[in-house]
């Protein structure tokens, strides 16, 4: 299933696909967007209150290359940080090779392809196959993911689907119905068509054969798909074959247990030399603000009584790391006369203050620490930081130097079109 995060193709949100499979009784379903997890949260967030219908969510992604595509989905932690990592890589890597890298990192991962011709790449490049539903009492699932071929139960499929079944019959790689929604409903096709003709900057009337979704890659019920599933391999001159496939695709949703920890932040830890601890560290770079901050005893008086109360939330809370983080790339940039401005609700912190992340007085404006951080703050709490648009790129890259490109993440944000832009585009 593919939602909107499949950019400018997918056309429902994951929280309507969701709400969509519960009224349809689906009890697993796959979010497989290409190449991203953009929207992987939000579906496993909304999934986690169908309630006691309990949907299980499956993260995933389709894995692109050229005209290769696998769709990889993780069995457990393992497989998402493997996931993860291949996303990445496809991104950055520009001698990316899909069956490659899906050869060298596969770990906790199912991984469907759709040709045969693909699958026996994978299979010689070291992806073991999947144990079917059939075997998996017989033999112990020492992997419990593995390599599939993909059917997706469309009409076109019907022709070529003896000779696919027997290629991947020789291989030992099993066989798998698997879907192929695009759409929420068959009313949103339209929709998808002007979105994939708007990313190819071209007239919907000049788009070439194949560029659009099957009208049928809609989110049909249970019942419907598994009727789709038999009707193509009895069109196919396989019809005994429909049974494995179903009973495949139960067993690959049973052995997937990937869960997520949702709202606990995995913190980061700051490089400190040998012996000196985060707060240890912290105290003493705001203890040295105090003299440039407060040059009078009765200021400093004020101020390191409140530094000793935001230190001590701050270390029980976890954050001490974070602060010392924040310091060193503010610090980088003054030192470099890159200018900076602290704001948000992190200039309530009279450490920020004495660290110069920040460049408002707390005391004096009589600004309130707990409305950036408390005990009961369920969110992760965030110091905002502008920095000069002509030279922020020296700090992005001081910080990747510093901490390292497999440490280190920018984040994106997408514009969405709203009613007047979605006219627009479609005229």
């Amino acid at each position: 299933m593919r939602s909107h995060g499949t950019l400018l193709a997918g056309t429902a949100s994951p929280e309507q696909l969701v709400d969509r499979a519960l009224e349809l009784g689906y009890g697993a379903l796959a979010l497989t967007d290409r190449d991203n997890l953009y929207l992987a949260v939000r579906f496993l967030q909304h999934a986690g209150k169908s309630g006691p219908q309990a949907l299980q969510a499956l993260p995933g992604a389709e894995l692109t290359h050229g005209r290769t595509a696998a769709l990889l989905l993780p069995v457990d932690r393992r497989g998402w940080a493997t996931l993860c990592g291949l996303l990445t890589a496809r991104r950055l890597d520009d001698s990316f090779d899909l069956v490659r890298a899906i050869g060298a990192s596969h770990a906790g991962l199912h991984v469907i392809v759709e040709s045969p011709a693909l699958a026996a790449a994978l299979v010689a490049a070291g992806v073991p196959p999947a144990i079917p539903a059939e075997g998996e009492h017989a033999r112990a699932l020492t992997h419990r993911g593995g390599l599939w071929l993909g059917v997706r139960g469309l009409p076109r499929e019907r022709a070529a689907l003896r000779e696919r079944l027997g290629a991947a019959w020789k291989l030992g790689v099993p066989a798998v119905a698997t879907g192929d929604v695009m759409l929420r409903d068959p009313g949103d096709h339209e929709a998808h068509r002007v979105a994939v003709t708007a990313a190819a900057g071209e007239l919907i009337e000049r788009m070439p054969p194949g560029s659009f979704c099957d009208s049928q890659a809609w989110l049909a019920s249970p019942a419907e798909w598994e009727r789709r599933v038999r009707a193509m391999c009895a069109g196919g001159g396989c019809a005994d074959a429909a049974e494995a496939l179903l009973a495949n695709n139960e067993a690959l949703v049973r052995r997937c247990r990937c869960e997520i920890p949702m709202g606990v932040p995995i913190l980061p830890s700051a490089p400190l030399p040998e012996g000196v601890t985060e707060d240890g560290a912290l105290r003493a770079a705001t203890l040295a603000g105090i003299g440039r901050r407060y040059p009078t005893p009765a200021a400093r008086r004020a101020a390191l009584l409140r530094m000793e109360s935001e230190l001590a939330l701050i270390s029980r809370m976890g954050f001490t790391g974070y602060f010392l983080l924040v310091a060193n790339i503010v610090a980088f940039a003054s030192s470099r006369g890159i200018p900076s401005v602290g704001r948000g609700s992190g200039a309530s912190s009279i450490v920020s203050y004495l660290l110069g992340v920040t460049n408002v007085d707390p005391i004096r404006y009589g600004l309130c620490f707990e409305r950036f951080l408390h005990p009961q703050r369920r969110d992760c709490p965030d110091l905002d930081v502008d920095l000069c648009w002509r030279r922020r790129d020296e700090v992005i890259a001081h910080v990747y130097d510093t901490y390292g490109h497999d440490r280190v993440a920018m984040i994106s944000t997408h514009a969405t079109m709203g009613p007047r832009s979605a006219c627009r585009c479609r005229a």
